[in-house]
């Protein structure tokens, strides 16, 4: 079940990144299903992951600076592979 590995994420992020995490909270859907982890930072930035448990994943970290560092592992279509991005918000 995907709330235990989230669970065990948010223990780790909260014991071994202490100095660094602020909170580590499991975002649940209308239908408490859960969805996603947002871990807040002590700089005001955040890191939102979300994962399945077929292997499937995507890693977003919002900077302060309203920069968007963002990976995953779904197809793109025009490359075929994992996507990637790096943007900065208006």
């Amino acid at each position: 079940m995907i709330l235990a590995v989230y669970k065990a994420l948010v223990f780790i992020a909260e014991n071994e990144f202490a100095d660094i995490v602020v909170v580590a909270n499991i975002i649940f859907t209308p239908t408490h299903r859960a969805q996603k982890i947002i871990i807040s930072l002590i700089d005001g930035s955040f890191i939102d992951i979300w994962l399945t448990l077929d292997g499937r994943y995507s890693y977003h970290w919002h900077s302060v600076e309203n920069f968007i560092y963002r990976h995953d592992n779904a197809p793109h279509e025009q490359w075929d592979e994992s996507t990637y991005l790096s943007k900065t918000l208006p």
